[in-house]
């Protein structure tokens, strides 16, 4: 009797199984990538989906074949996008802030000791957007978990909404500026995550308060000395140009401008003095979410970069 069950039981599932493929081998590669990043398109515009799709998968492989490249590309939640789509859909739709030489409140002179790597990214996590261009709101509240995370040894999820919201001085979704963010947090402060959620839209401002308050903020760019030096305290909120980010898979990533589109979060350096920065495009993206900058300011990284002191 037991043989029998085991019996009908491995012939159901070799069944299952052989579905399963047949199914999975009659799906085109758009329609697999479809289905696995949620994505429903129908008529035209599945046509034309799948022609974005095929175009950036071709480019993907021709990035990667080049043997001196020093960063892959790979495929991730943005195939069915063109550029133009992308950089509307993601990154700051202001106007780029205007760009200040500014000097920071200490001046970074005569280190006798070359600076040790540092990486604080066990302090944050990883957030995810959406079709919402909050990259400068997570930036911040992600800065100052961590702040609290390193200064305190306190566990905190500052509320990203709470800024998209109920900053006045930025636009929610189509953008803001960092340390516009900051002050906000510094006067009024921002409220735990679980009570005020991430919705990935724009909506009335419910509480214009909250408890985790920051004391200051400070310019600490210019120079990769400066940001180094201050990146030994705490990650830093940096502006960047992520117009080419879209299909950054791994390794040090170089091929950007100057001009601040988008905000993300410092949290070190490696012993080649790349920038490590945790991005806001969730965990399929990038190396598990973060990108490796080469050093320098690349992508604008030194331009508007705040710390919360």
């Amino acid at each position: 009797m037991l043989r029998q069950i085991l019996a009908t039981a491995a012939i159901t599932l070799l069944l299952i199984t052989n579905n399963y493929q047949t199914s999975s081998q009659s799906q085109s590669e758009f329609e697999i990538w479809s289905q696995k990043h949620h994505k429903s398109y129908l008529g035209q515009e599945k046509i034309y989906r799948e022609g974005v799709y095929q175009t950036n998968k071709k480019m993907i492989e021709e990035h990667n074949k080049v043997e001196s490249r020093s960063y892959d590309m790979g495929e991730n939640q943005f195939m069915a996008l063109t550029k133009d789509e992308f950089i509307s859909l993601y990154l700051n739709q202001l106007d780029a802030p205007q760009i200040v030489q500014q000097e920071p409140q200490e001046q970074i002179l005569n280190i006798d000791e070359p600076l040790k790597q540092i990486d604080w990214s066990s302090y944050t996590t990883i957030k995810e957007q959406g079709l919402c261009g909050a990259g400068w709101a997570f930036s911040v509240s992600n800065s100052i978990e961590a702040w609290y995370g390193i200064r305190g040894g306190r566990n905190i999820t500052a509320s990203a909404q709470q800024l998209i919201d109920c900053d006045s001085y930025s636009k929610g979704c189509y953008g803001g500026y960092n340390y516009n963010a900051m002050h906000y947090a510094q006067q009024i402060g921002l409220m735990s995550g679980v009570y005020y959620p991430y919705v990935g839209q724009q909506q009335g401002c419910r509480y214009n308060r909250g408890e985790f308050r920051i004391n200051n903020y400070q310019f600490v760019g210019n120079q990769q000395s400066t940001l180094q030096h201050y990146l030994q305290n705490y990650p830093v909120s940096v502006g960047v140009d992520a117009s080419n980010w879209q299909f950054y898979r791994n390794g040090t990533f170089f091929d950007c401008g100057q001009t601040v589109n988008h905000y993300a979060l410092a949290v070190g350096f490696d012993f080649g003095y790349n920038w490590i920065v945790q991005n806001s495009w969730g965990y399929g993206w990038g190396e598990n979410g973060s990108i490796k900058l080469s050093p320098n300011n690349t992508c604008g990284i030194l331009s508007q970069a705040y710390q919360v002191v």
